[in-house]
């Protein structure tokens, strides 16, 4: 579930213990078997890097690339009242369109989300409330055309306290079963100046306070008797302008009891162009 999402239009959920890949960003789909994800694989050092142009103190451009191969490319084009992100992959080809709705106090009231892959299009209409400048509840209706079809609503509600998201809670329907997941947030006292996680402009609310220190991923979710929930503990390092360079994290994923599982380090490197 991570990643980076823009976490408003990640909201299909995977019904698992485990948190997803930063990756998808997050265009995972409901399925109607819970899956386990864990192996007792040696894991290989993932070193995600995205390449930030800044202009005018706001995002319009990141390229995102996995051991050093470019994967995906995402551009900011704003008008006004109406504020477009594409992503496209290292083919150039469309994976991603946003478009988000700006209101009169500069947030998205709502935004449409187009997601291509190799099985067809996923849509997503979401409706966004807010509370003292934070993103609290986000509600999706959502359709899949394609080789599987499908549709649904979703809810992402979100806890604030100390100016920081301290809980998300994700629930979903898909007209057979209500699932409901919830990630909690820990945080350090270094500030966070800028959305590496979702890299929203500021339109779908304010950004957490702080940098976040631990995760625990997807507690209620189903998994397998006898596990424990992943969790997560992140550390960093700054350049001169006070932004996040490289983001480590130790991630550990729902184990079994009789299926130990060791924790997996993945290095994110952030580098900027500002203008």
């Amino acid at each position: 579930m991570k990643n980076i999402t823009l976490i408003l239009g990640l909201i299909i959920l995977t019904i698992s213990c485990n948190k997803g890949d930063e990756t998808k960003l997050t265009t995972n789909e409901i399925t109607d078997e819970i899956t386990d994800e864990v192996t007792n694989e040696p894991s290989v050092q993932k070193i995600t890097k995205y390449h930030i142009t800044i202009e005018g103190n706001m995002i319009s451009k990141y390229e995102k690339y996995f051991n050093d191969v470019l994967i995906e490319t995402a551009v900011f084009q704003n008008f006004d009242s109406v504020l477009y992100m594409i992503r496209t992959d290292s083919s150039n080809e469309i994976i991603q369109k946003m478009i988000y709705y700006i209101a009169s106090n500069g947030l998205a009231s709502s935004a449409i989300d187009s997601s291509f892959s190799y099985q067809g299009l996923i849509v997503r209409n979401l409706e966004y409330e807010y509370q003292d400048g934070f993103l609290i509840s986000t509600i999706v209706d959502w359709e899949r055309f394609g080789t599987i079809v499908g549709s649904g609503q979703s809810t992402i509600s979100r806890t604030i306290e100390n100016e920081n998201i301290s809980l998300t809670e994700r629930s979903s329907h898909n007209g057979y079963h209500i699932v409901s997941c919830i990630d909690y947030f820990q945080y350090n006292s270094l500030i966070n100046k800028i959305d590496i996680i979702d890299f929203s402009n500021g339109i779908t609310g304010k950004i957490s306070k702080n940098l976040i220190q631990y995760a625990r991923w997807n507690q209620g979710c189903p998994c397998f008797s006898s596990s424990t929930t992943a969790y997560s503990n992140f550390f960093y390092e700054f350049g001169t302008n006070g932004y996040v360079t490289k983001k480590i994290e130790n991630y550990t994923p729902c184990t079994h009891i009789t299926k130990p599982v060791s924790s997996i380090e993945m290095i994110t490197i952030y580098e900027y162009s500002i203008h």
